[in-house]
């Protein structure tokens, strides 16, 4: 008689262990399934924000190449100022998409680009060139110098 119950304490303990091994597989994998979504959602949201940087970064560098252009083609005039609303907009999206670092020294060269006669002082050259070399860095392109 006790003979009985040993299959019957062997299945019932085999389907217990069962049980929770399946339990247990179910919540990790559900854990893994919102790790990969929540990720995915980082990722797209960070490639989002690069391609935004990237595009503010693009605008502003043939906005600085339109200026030097300018300067360098007009001897002893002013800078032939952009549009207000073109000015606004960039450094809007500069400030929105672009570092701190290259949203203060964007700034600072818009005040020198404001100041400089023609042909442009050395401290807007600088800055120019300040400008240019961080955002090729960020971008990780190479700018002549």
């Amino acid at each position: 008689m006790a003979g009985d119950w040993v299959p019957i304490v062997s299945v019932v303990t085999t389907g217990t262990v069962s049980l929770l091994v399946t339990r247990i597989t179910i919540r990790h994998q559900a854990a893994l399934a919102r790790e990969t979504r929540l990720h995915d959602l980082w990722m797209a949201r960070e490639s989002l924000s690069q391609e935004r940087r990237g595009q503010a970064y693009v605008d502003l560098m043939v906005h600085i190449s339109r200026t030097i252009a300018a300067l360098s083609s007009v001897s002893g005039a002013a800078i032939p100022a952009p549009p207000s609303d073109e000015v606004m907009l960039l450094l809007a999206r500069v400030g929105a998409f672009g570092t701190p670092e290259v949203n203060e020294i964007f700034v600072e060269w818009l005040r020198l680009a404001k100041e400089s006669p023609s042909p442009p002082q050395q401290d807007f050259l600088d800055c120019t060139k300040r400008l240019r070399q961080r955002i090729a860095g960020e971008l990780q392109l190479t700018v002549p110098s």
